[in-house]
């Protein structure tokens, strides 16, 4: 279907040629045929109206006289070919070519009701049988029929005739009350008639063509011109998108590079102040230091969320989806949402209804970035009351998760603008709430993207309801593997790890160096991917903390050949890229875990943790 899209596409006035003139082709053979069909048909129709007239007015004007002659009322016959017979004949002869002589009639037939010929102008035809006859049978019916014929020589009242177009019409011959007595057959000389016809027929033969070969060319060269100008929009169209490709490519870029280069820094910022020992600090200093990291930590959400939008815009928002248990989801929301909250005004509840063993299909991170949002939405908008997340199982199997608050509410004008890009309620200099208007536009986007819908339901004073539902594809629960308290063990000292820092930028191995070190493990740092695979050439290395993006070689090439000799040990991605493209990129380049900068020495610690578990024994120094 495509291909055929594309020669359509490519020849369409070609194809348009061709079609055109097939169908003007055959309109006009149509147009002529019915015309000429047409025009015959209403010669005939004329001829057959005059000659009903006609014998009308004979009727009328000379049968009285000639009636004892021809006997039609009688039941006997009269056989005017008799001798004695004769005188009468002369009678009927004379009046009836009299009466027809200033008309186109050229032979009379009379028959009587039994289909005998008690008339004719060839007098050799009298007597005959005609009851057989279809146009007889219809005449004594009531019904006039004509029939049209080139005859070569025809035999007249007034002698032979040659090459004449004739029409010959049964018509019924009436008296009082309607009855039929006889029928009458006339000749009718359409000679000059058939040949205007055929004149007008022959100037529609020339003229109709020409016309349509006119106006065939007037529409190609329409097709043509409409043609190249779509063309040449197409064209410019297809520039257009391309440059707004490039630049939607160039904008993604830049904001990936901005946000690399902005989170760089903010790791520093994020991971000092995570350092800072708070034991030492006095209560005011502490509550400096926390300040710092909110204001921090808001920061990060800011460019996660811009980078999201600029992924959805370009069409390149991707979902990971896996088998979860959403009631284990929903309550690690839940809870990590609690120990958030710092208004003690504010009750949080969660309710779970009918997800008991409810398994799904689905990206995990993004059912969560879609509830986190609205729980923080609910906590920034509402002073005191209630937050509430709850999340059911619907009979068609649609989950619909919501959080409602008794906060400020939304009017019905504010609610229109919800879930659109940099859309706030709350806008101008004096706008009491923060936030870029993002959040909810992405969310939307992201319940697109399970299949699924968004909505709200708000009453100024009295509180909102934030919705979303999904349509998920479900899994079987067995699947999910359920997570096991292990038995403890004896795990050697931190300090018998040796970690590789593989990193160039000085902060961010300052910040680490800093973090092993509060971890208790021992460490080495390279300033490049190959610094990196010389030192773990000639040095026993447990796990590798890459950077991506590092001079000489990269994070990804460096991966690429410790494993090609043979390193096996953990390789975790430690990179200011933080979207799930970046992280499956890690993956597939061969490393084993991923962490996004900024981070603070518990996410390390946590995933440190993670991936030295495994390993029986640290390897030998």
């Amino acid at each position: 279907m495509e291909k055929l899209s594309k020669v359509i596409d490519r020849h369409l006035v070609t194809l348009f040629a061709v079609t055109a003139f097939l169908a003007l082709s055959f309109s006009l053979a149509l147009s002529l045929y019915l015309s000429n069909t047409f025009i015959q048909q209403e010669i005939i129709n004329t001829t057959e109206e005059s000659n009903h007239t006609l014998t009308k007015v004979f009727i009328n004007e000379t049968y009285p006289d000639l009636k004892q002659y021809l006997a039609l009322e009688s039941s006997d016959s009269v056989d005017l070919n008799a001798q004695e017979a004769q005188a009468k004949l002369k009678i009927v002869d004379d009046r009836i070519r009299n009466f027809m002589r200033e008309t186109d009639i050229l032979k009379v037939k009379i028959f009587n009701s039994a289909g005998i010929t008690i008339y004719s102008t060839a007098h050799d035809q009298m007597g005959l049988d005609y009851s057989d006859r279809p146009g007889f049978q219809l005449a004594m019916q009531g019904k006039l029929t004509s029939l049209q014929s080139y005859r070569g020589k025809f035999a007249a009242m007034e002698g032979d005739v040659f090459e004449r177009d004739l029409i010959s019409s049964y018509v019924p011959i009436k008296i009082s009350q309607g009855k039929i007595i006889g029928v009458a057959e006339l000749y009718t000389d359409r000679s000059a008639s058939i040949k205007r016809s055929e004149l007008v027929f022959n100037k529609l033969l020339f003229s109709l063509p020409l016309i349509s070969l006119i106006v065939f060319i007037l529409l190609l060269l329409i097709v043509w011109y409409a043609e190249k100008a779509r063309k040449k929009q197409n064209k410019k169209l297809d520039q257009t998108n391309t440059q707004l490709i490039q630049a939607n490519q160039a904008k993604s870029d830049f904001l990936a590079m901005m946000s690399h280069e902005i989170r760089t820094p903010l790791n520093g910022v994020i991971a000092t102040l995570s350092l800072v020992e708070s034991k030492s600090l006095t209560e005011e200093n502490k509550e400096l230091i926390d300040t710092a990291l909110h204001s921090s930590e808001l920061l990060t959400f800011v460019i996660n969320d811009i980078l999201d939008y600029s992924k959805i815009e370009a069409n390149k928002f991707e979902l990971n989806e896996q088998e979860i248990n959403l009631a284990n989801l929903v309550n690690q929301v839940a809870n990590s949402f609690k120990n958030t909250l710092d208004n003690s005004d504010v009750e949080f509840n969660a309710e779970l209804i009918n997800l008991d063993e409810f398994c799904v299909v689905a990206d995990p991170i993004r059912i969560k970035q879609i509830l986190n949002n609205y729980l923080n939405n609910a906590a920034k908008f509402t002073e005191k009351g209630f937050i509430t997340l709850k999340a059911e199982r619907l009979e068609s199997d649609e989950v619909q998760l919501s959080v409602s608050d008794s906060g400020i509410g939304i009017s019905p004008e504010g609610q229109q603008s919800l879930f659109k890009d940099f859309s706030q309620v709350d806008t101008g200099k004096k706008r009491n709430y923060g936030g870029t208007g993002l959040g909810l536009f992405i969310c939307k986007k992201l319940a697109l993207l399970m299949n699924g819908s968004v909505a709200v339901e708000s009453e100024v004073g009295k509180g909102s309801r934030f919705i979303v539902t999904l349509k998920l594809d479900l899994c079987d629960p067995l699947n999910i593997t359920e997570q096991t308290t292990k038995p403890e063990q004896h795990k050697p000292s931190n300090f018998d790890y040796h970690i590789v820092i593989a990193e160039d930028n000085m902060v961010n191995q300052l910040i680490a160096k800093k973090m092993l070190d509060l971890l208790g493990y021992s460490h080495y740092t390279a300033d490049n991917g190959q610094a990196c695979l010389d030192y773990i050439e000639q040095h026993p290395t447990d796990l590798v903390l890459m950077d991506c993006h590092m001079p000489i070689l990269d994070g990804f090439e460096a991966t690429k050949a410790l494993r090609k000799r043979g390193f096996d040990k953990p390789i975790v991605a430690l990179t200011a890229n933080a979207q799930e493209s970046d992280r499956l990129e890690c993956l597939n380049a061969g490393m084993n875990d991923f962490l996004s900068k900024p981070f603070k020495k518990n996410d390390l610690e946590r995933i440190l943790h993670r991936n030295l578990e495994g390993q029986d024994s640290p390897s030998e120094k």
